[in-house]
């Protein structure tokens, strides 16, 4: 009678054994996707920051010569004017594709690691499936 309540007992614990690792590799799943969630949010960010300091190179030399103090350009060709905010213009493009040619190069390396994740999701997935084959 003892014997048979050690064997439950033995298998209980090793159904809670096996649930307590099953709940572990569900929490390392989620924790990959919100790292990509969290990646994704850090990549948003990273691109508005890029955007805003190429605006920012148009708009500080434009505030700066839009000010209301004579300067001797308000009776100038109009040329100037438009080869000024031209040139302004394509400084902020060089910046702004500067930044994202970098940007972009930099996540060429995490392809791989996206692969890697997703093999290692299929396997934990799959876990009681490759525990039945071991055995």
């Amino acid at each position: 009678l003892l014997q048979t309540h050690l064997w439950r007992i033995r298998a209980a614990g090793g159904q809670l054994s096996e649930l307590s690792q099953q709940v572990e590799a569900t929490r390392e799943v989620w924790e990959l996707f919100l790292d990509g969630a969290r990646n994704r949010t850090v990549r948003l960010n990273l691109q508005a920051t890029i955007m805003t300091l190429a605006l920012t190179v148009t708009a500080v030399p434009a505030s700066l010569a839009g000010m209301n103090i004579p300067n001797g350009f308000e009776n100038s060709h109009p040329a100037l004017f438009w080869g000024l905010a031209g040139g302004l213009g394509s400084i902020s493009l060089c910046t702004w594709a500067v930044f994202m040619g970098v940007f972009r190069t930099g996540s060429l390396t995490v392809g791989a690691r996206v692969d890697d994740l997703r093999a290692l999701r299929f396997v934990l997935q799959r876990m009681d499936e490759l525990d039945d084959v071991m055995r």
